[in-house]
């Protein structure tokens, strides 16, 4: 069932901010499970997945909110669905949010509602841009997906940095096929600097402010769509937490890492899932390293100009909090915010193929392959 966007007013629980809680599928019985995405008049939007759909329904308006940073507009359009596909699309200010069981029914939905905006409501209506994809298993994927059909709303940003990923074999055995580059070979990605904060809370200050802390010169800060305003730093609320926990460390002295970004399918994998352990061991293989606590916030903060729709999953060891929950981070720029957001990080993970992963490449591996 799916139902038309609607506006609606909810309170939010206080949960973990979990737009991308989702990001690691399940099990095939969550097809079962009600899907619900929302989003807000200023593009912020929250997604969830439950067998009831009142706890879907307020779990998505909780994790909008976090997003937003206001206390209204977040159940202003939702849909909801049982075991298909919702899309988030953002044209200026205007929102398209459509759910379907088929992808490409999704999308011609979507399209349709583009359309109908353009010739009747809108007349000056901006580029559309995808800014969420939520999976049958609610999974919050890449903007772009595997075989997904071309609708027009994908932006040159999107298309240049987050490339579809080359088709793979449907497999659930997350089976090794082709052998990957050596770490050497691996082009860095980005360099970031560690050490540059004493204190967590002055950390979580900045992941969770305005201005993202202080930019650095020349730094290009990303926008909210069809608009000037820069996008603000926000911070999930587990995210938050496991930074205070005693797992957690900053550097005592200022040091660069590198850094790559893979997608499973570029670890070597085929199949739609592959085990997070089978991930990690094939990185090392490769002589790769896991990130440090400290990456995913540092990365955070220094790349704020971060593609629309782009979700980079820290490859680290998890970090439980006082509860006891493993949790480990991803960096993602959902449209209405620059987000570090908390994951669970069970030892059991399967994750889609077009999640991406952060990982360190040794200097040591560097210089040895510098020229």
């Amino acid at each position: 069932m799916v139902s038309r966007s609607i506006p609606a007013a909810a309170c939010a629980l206080a949960v973990t901010f979990g737009a991308l809680d989702t990001a690691f599928a399940r099990t095939n019985a969550l097809e079962e499970h009600f899907t619900v995405l929302t989003m807000a008049p200023n593009g912020s939007w929250g997604a969830a997945t439950d067998i009831s759909v009142n706890s879907a329904i307020a779990r998505a308006i909780a994790n909008c909110k976090t997003m937003s940073r206001e206390s209204i507009g977040c159940g202003a359009y939702y849909t909801t669905i049982r075991g298909g596909w919702s899309l988030g699309i953002r044209c200026g200010r205007e929102n398209i949010v459509v759910a379907a069981a088929d992808l490409v029914e999704a999308e011609q939905a979507a399209a349709n509602r583009e359309r109908e905006l353009r010739q009747v409501y809108v007349l000056d209506l901006p580029a559309c841009a995808r800014v969420v994809t939520v999976d049958p298993h609610g999974a919050v994927i890449a903007a772009k997906v595997v075989g997904a059909v071309p609708t027009g709303d994908a932006n040159p940003a999107e298309l240049k940095t987050a490339p579809s990923a080359p088709r793979v074999a449907p497999s659930m055995s997350g089976k090794s096929t082709t052998a990957a580059k050596a770490a050497g070979d691996i082009p860095v990605w980005k360099t970031i600097t560690l050490g540059t904060y004493k204190d967590v809370n002055m950390l979580r200050e900045d992941l969770d402010s305005l201005h993202c802390g202080v930019p650095a010169p020349g730094v290009q800060t990303a926008f909210i769509p069809g608009t000037m305003t820069p996008l603000h730093c926000a911070l999930g609320e587990s995210a938050a937490e496991i930074i205070g926990r005693p797992a957690f460390s900053l550097n005592r002295a200022r040091s660069t890492v590198e850094l790559v970004v893979l997608s499973v399918p570029e670890l070597g994998f085929e199949g739609e899932r592959v085990a997070v352990a089978e991930i990690y061991a094939r990185a090392r293989q490769l002589g790769l390293e896991l990130c440090a606590p400290e990456v995913g916030p540092q990365l955070r903060l220094q790349y704020l100009d971060q593609p629309l729709g782009e979700f980079l999953h820290i490859a680290m060891e998890p970090i439980a909090t006082y509860e006891g929950d493993l949790i480990d981070l991803t960096v993602a720029n959902g449209g209405a915010s620059l987000a570090l957001i908390g994951s669970p990080a069970q030892s059991d993970a399967i994750v889609h193929p077009r999640v991406r992963f952060v990982f360190v490449r040794p200097t040591q591996v560097a210089r040895h392959t510098t020229p």
